[in-house]
């Protein structure tokens, strides 16, 4: 069995996450994806809740969704680091399983900044996944926060059951004009 996980701020999740599970699914390049929202960014970005956020995703990947799954192993990770997540929940697995991590093109130009990114690179196949587009906008978290705060209709990018979330939990109010949480 081929795993592939999907490790992230999810800061919140839009509909470009959606497209890049579905993506690595039908390309037939892994069997099941396990979504695993961080909760301390290692780079010490800013985040709202872990809470939030694994709800949101939960939301947007339902327990039946197809062969998709919400998981809190960041939540035992304090570090936020990849490679220590890896090395903690890795051996629990039978060696049948193949793990691989799905890491978007702008967290391939940063990987300097990870830490053991080599070794990472060893312990799974790395799926890279370019940043999807609606016309010339770019799909981002960092593009739905900045439109919340200004004010801006971020429907286009996120599916209805996490605007609803955001709404219904007053979570708008949070993001500031450059993208980030208060």
């Amino acid at each position: 069995m081929r795993i592939a996980l999907f490790g992230g701020s999810f800061n919140p999740p839009h509909i470009g996450h959606v497209l890049a599970c579905h993506y690595v699914l039908h390309r037939g390049l892994a069997e099941k994806i396990f979504i695993l929202p961080v909760h301390n960014h290692p780079l010490g970005k800013r985040l709202l809740g872990t809470g939030h956020r694994e709800n949101m995703c939960r939301r947007l990947f339902p327990f039946n969704e197809y062969r998709i799954h919400v998981y809190d192993w960041e939540r035992k990770n304090p570090s936020g680091r990849t490679l220590n997540l890896l090395r903690e929940f890795l051996p629990y697995w039978p060696s049948s399983v193949k793990f691989k991590w799905i890491i978007g093109s702008d967290c391939m130009k940063e990987r300097h900044k990870w830490e053991g990114f080599d070794e990472i690179e060893k312990m799974v196949e790395l799926i890279p996944i370019d940043r999807f587009k609606m016309g010339n906008k770019d799909i981002s978290s960092t593009s739905i926060r900045r439109g919340f705060a200004r004010g801006e209709d971020v429907s286009w990018q996120m599916p209805k059951v996490v605007l609803e979330y955001i709404y219904n939990h007053n979570i708008k109010n949070l993001f500031t004009k450059d993208g980030r949480i208060v």
